[in-house]
């Protein structure tokens, strides 16, 4: 397993098909971190390739995706949308439009192909008989609606081992409401702005604040 592999050069995804190497990538850094890597850090070239689920498929490789929170929010919702559409959040550039992959394909990199990744594929990963009743309800069937609204589809009911843990309730925050985490980004110096000279400590400390739901400041 090969965890996140943001830059990887085409050429290394045949070593790793060769040695059944199966990467762990994280492309949803396009959303919240595209235009900073294409404009400040590694330029056109790497940073229209950042995590290459492209690639990956091309190869017939199974690869899963990832949220790696804290770093951003754990929403399934937006996992999904960048892995299939790779559009950042400020100037709604592509990423790397070579690098996106269907809505099945990302759904098997947060499903299936996960589970196998854990060696659980026999009882996780798809809704078969033997295995756990683990599973999430829905507002909408991201196969079926334009990939530009898929962050906005909502879980309203998550179903582990056959029992509901948690349904959404009227009138709860959906995905759409999330926190601003723009001047987390401004203080990591990702976004220019009145909080560029911001340490990283306090970013930190707002993030942390805007996680539990509690104030942004000291």
């Amino acid at each position: 397993m090969l965890i996140h592999g943001q830059f990887l050069r085409e050429d290394q995804l045949d070593s790793f098909k060769a040695l059944g190497v199966i990467p762990s990538l994280f492309p949803m850094h396009t959303f919240y971190w595209g235009d900073w890597h294409l404009d400040h850090t590694v330029g056109p070239q790497a940073g229209m390739n950042i995590s290459p689920t492209g690639w990956a498929l091309k190869r017939g490789m199974l690869f899963s995706s990832h949220h790696d929170a804290p770093v951003a929010f754990p929403d399934s919702m937006r996992v999904l949308d960048a892995t299939v559409t790779r559009r950042a959040r400020g100037s709604g550039r592509i990423v790397g439009p070579e690098q996106r992959v269907d809505v099945i394909t990302a759904l098997k990199a947060m499903t299936i192909w996960p589970a196998y990744h854990h060696f659980e594929e026999k009882t996780k990963g798809s809704l078969e008989r033997g295995k756990l009743a683990d599973f999430a309800i829905l507002s909408k069937d991201p196969t079926k609606v334009e990939p530009a609204t898929i962050a906005d589809i909502k879980v309203t009911e998550t179903v582990k081992e056959g029992k509901t843990i948690f349904k959404l309730e009227p009138g709860a925050r959906t995905a759409g409401a999330a926190p601003d985490i723009t001047p987390l980004l401004v203080a990591f110096g990702g976004h220019r702005g009145a909080l560029a000279d911001a340490c990283a400590h306090d970013a930190m400390f707002r993030m942390t604040a805007v996680m539990a739901g509690g104030p942004t400041g000291r």
